[in-house]
C-alpha cells in the first residue's frame, strides 16, 4: 500500500508543477517517461478493484464454489466462463432456431447431395488413420 500512496503522490505532484488535471495530467510533451507509466498504473489500479454485486440463491453460490474449488480457480473466473457458456450456449440455439426457419429450396437439396457424395472422397479402400498400411 505504501508504494501505491508513493506513485499516487508522485502522479498528484507532477500534476500540479504542470498545471493539468486528471488521469491524462501526467501525459504530455513536458512530462518525463516515467510519468507515463505511472498515470498507466494508477488508471489501472482503479479499474482492477471496480466490481459489481450480483445476488445469487444460496445454494447457486454453493455449486459456484464448487465448480472454482475443483477447477482450481478464484470464484469470479468461475462465474466468468459461466456467463461465457451459457452466451455461447444461446448463439448456437439462436444459430438452429434461424437455421431451421430459412425456407430449404430444391437447389439446396441438390448441392447437399453433391457435398454428400464428396465425404469419402474415394477413400474407402484406405486403412484408418494410425492404421496398418
Amino acid at each position: 500500500m505504501q508504494n501505491h500512496m508513493r506513485v499516487m503522490m508522485h502522479a498528484q505532484g507532477n500534476a500540479a508543477r504542470s498545471g493539468r488535471r486528471g488521469p491524462a495530467a501526467n501525459i504530455g510533451p513536458e512530462a518525463h517517461e516515467g510519468d507515463a507509466h505511472v498515470a498507466a498504473c494508477m488508471h489501472a489500479c482503479k479499474t482492477a478493484h471496480m466490481t459489481t454485486t450480483v445476488r445469487i440463491d444460496p445454494r447457486t453460490h454453493a455449486k459456484l464454489a464448487a465448480l472454482a474449488r475443483s477447477a482450481h480457480i478464484p470464484i469470479t473466473e468461475a462465474l466468468t466462463r459461466a456467463v461465457e457458456a451459457l452466451r455461447r450456449e444461446q448463439f448456437f440455439a439462436d444459430l438452429a432456431a434461424a437455421y431451421a426457419a430459412s425456407p430449404s429450396t430444391d437447389e439446396d437439396s441438390s448441392e447437399d447431395a453433391l457435398w454428400d457424395r464428396t465425404l469419402a472422397d474415394g477413400l474407402e479402400n484406405e486403412p484408418a488413420y494410425g492404421g496398418d498400411a
